[in-house]
């Protein structure tokens, strides 16, 4: 498979009952697909951003994804009443698509993982050539995937993934780094290819706080959430810290200086960055 990230991988050892296999992993980079997400966009909004869009790729083949079905029919419908030819069909055919110049893909909805988005925008430029895509992005999919992910069987780990498809939608780093980081992949410098690095915030060293985080990490054993951590670095007596002890580390308020939103950030950018890991098979 193509998105495998790390559970997924232990998954298929264990299913597959294989005893110390040899595992050969591939880069997940694909440096030639540009990288673009669009929040807040309304239906017509949406229509009238793909018809330009569209526009600029005059003659050439790409994919819009949707939600649901009847959001496919009618962009489908659309499409076709501006003039523009398309195929209605059902993800399985987006999946099983074999055309080497697919030069762009539209997610009309936010996906409900990184590991579907990444294999849907892994339809374009499959011949290696430069190719667009667009992310939408909006809290009513936010809202409804939410809904979908906490009806279903894997109740924990979808609503995990889906806050890691959100943390994508929304972060203010290189997209790129985010999502090999993802997938157990590491890169040291931004792509220059998604719309952060096109158009980058002001940045400021923030060394000594992420060694205040990973030291508090460290310090608990790798046994503690994000939220736990955060009472830690604020130097929170609350019920959890007190529980296990954690008052007594050497870094307990060695963060206090920094509001708890602040620091809700910087773990976010520190985990998009892949400095270190949600474990969701051993309760986050």
């Amino acid at each position: 498979t193509a998105t495998a990230d790390k559970i997924t991988r232990e998954d298929i050892i264990r299913q597959l009952h294989l005893i110390q296999p040899r595992t050969f992993i591939s880069s997940f980079d694909r440096p030639n697909i540009s990288l673009d997400v669009k929040r807040g966009f309304q239906a017509k909004e949406k229509n009238k951003a793909i018809l330009e869009f569209i526009h600029r790729h005059r003659e050439e083949s790409g994919i819009i994804y949707c939600m649901s079905r009847n959001k496919t029919e009618t962009i489908a419908q659309m499409l076709h009443n501006h003039g523009i030819r398309c195929v209605c069909a059902t993800i399985a055919f987006g999946m099983g698509i074999d055309k080497s110049n697919v030069r762009w893909v539209i997610h009309y909805n936010l996906p409900k993982s990184i590991e579907s988005f990444y294999q849907e925008i892994g339809r374009a430029g499959r011949d290696g050539l430069p190719s667009d895509t667009v992310l939408f992005y909006s809290l009513g999919d936010l809202i409804l995937l939410t809904k979908f992910a906490t009806e279903s069987d894997q109740q924990t780990i979808n609503l995990e993934k889906l806050q890691r498809m959100q943390q994508y939608a929304e972060a203010d780093i290189c997209r790129r780094r985010i999502l090999l980081s993802y997938f157990g992949e590491t890169s040291t410098e931004d792509c220059g290819n998604c719309d952060v690095c096109k158009n980058p915030p002001q940045r400021f060293d923030g060394t000594v706080i992420v060694q205040k985080a990973l030291s508090a990490i460290a310090r608990a054993e790798q046994q503690i959430s994000t939220g736990i951590l955060i009472d830690i670095l604020r130097g929170s007596y609350s019920a959890e810290v007190t529980a296990k002890g954690y008052q007594e580390l050497k870094t307990f308020g060695a963060g206090r200086d920094i509001p708890p939103h602040d620091w809700q950030d910087y773990l976010l950018q520190m985990l998009q960055l892949g400095y270190f890991e949600i474990a969701y098979n051993e309760n986050n």
